[in-house]
């Protein structure tokens, strides 16, 4: 979930850096903040759906504070969204941000 929490966050983040938003202006807003880095890139024009996926969504829950995905605490039990779907998913917004890079 980590790395999935990573693949998302450096797409988005990298589409915006694309896109000549400062970096300064997304490390805390939205900082680590998958959902809220996912409508910052699609007001700036990404080319993806302007709601962010049931599996972004999910992995946000682990990603953003308090990092369970990181620093997990005991008893803690944390809903995983489908394998396929999320890998699917982080593979077509790393595509549709390729094909903006490219143009």
């Amino acid at each position: 979930m980590f790395c999935c929490g990573q693949a998302t966050e450096v797409a988005l983040k990298g589409y915006l850096v694309l896109k000549a938003v400062d970096e300064s202006t997304f490390s805390r807003n939205p900082g680590h903040d998958l959902v809220k880095a996912w409508q910052l890139a699609v007001r700036h024009g990404a080319p993806i759906s302007s709601t962010p996926p049931q599996w972004c969504t999910l992995i946000n829950v682990q990603h953003s504070a308090p990092y369970d995905s990181r620093y997990p605490r005991s008893n803690l039990l944390m809903g995983l969204p489908d394998a396929t779907l999320t890998l699917d998913g982080i593979d077509s917004l790393i595509n549709a941000i390729e094909v903006e890079m490219t143009r």
